[in-house]
């Protein structure tokens, strides 16, 4: 009879942990499984709207329900690749004046339009624009003291760049 109270009391036990586990999951499967259908709902709403180009994808923000319904686990100090630089072409005085910056040198050919660093590697347009922005290769024969190099201060980046323009190929 003593076995029969012990055997009878585990079972109820595990079984009724097992019903308490399975609920809770179901529970959490809903709740997540509902926030899945909107993020999904939104998604094709946006496809649709890319579809029938009555957008562009830099028109379409995400609504502020399914928006929170995640949480980002990137750090703090994380950026995004697509974030733009704080870029200024600076005049001769002000360069390297930060000493926690770098300096770096680029090499500008404007036959070629090309831009290389300094040992003559191609840097492609996207990572040139990140680092000096759009406009710093106008800005030749702006300074008197070099009328062949452009100096770019990069706050984002911390590095301040110095373009020199060359009329041969490296």
């Amino acid at each position: 009879m003593k076995h029969t109270w012990i055997v009878a009391f585990f079972g109820g036990a595990i079984f009724g942990g097992a019903i308490g586990t399975y609920a809770g999951a179901k529970i959490m499967y809903d709740r997540n499984h509902e926030a899945m259908e909107a993020v999904e709902k939104e998604l094709n709403d946006i496809i649709f709207k890319l579809k029938e180009n009555k957008e562009t994808a830099a028109d379409i923000t995400v609504s502020e329900e399914t928006s929170n319904e995640f949480v980002s686990y990137a750090p703090a100090e994380h950026t995004p690749a697509f974030k733009t630089s704080e870029v200024s072409v600076i005049p001769f005085d002000d360069f390297e004046t930060e000493p926690e910056f770098e300096s770096e040198v680029l090499f500008y050919y404007p036959e070629s339009g090309d831009v290389t660093d300094d040992q003559y590697i191609p840097i492609g347009k996207g990572k040139l624009k990140e680092m000096i922005g759009d406009d710093a290769l106008t800005h030749f024969d702006e300074y008197e003291e070099d009328p062949d190099c452009v100096r770019v201060r990069n706050d984002t980046l911390k590095t301040y760049y110095e373009i020199l323009r060359y009329y041969t190929s490296p």
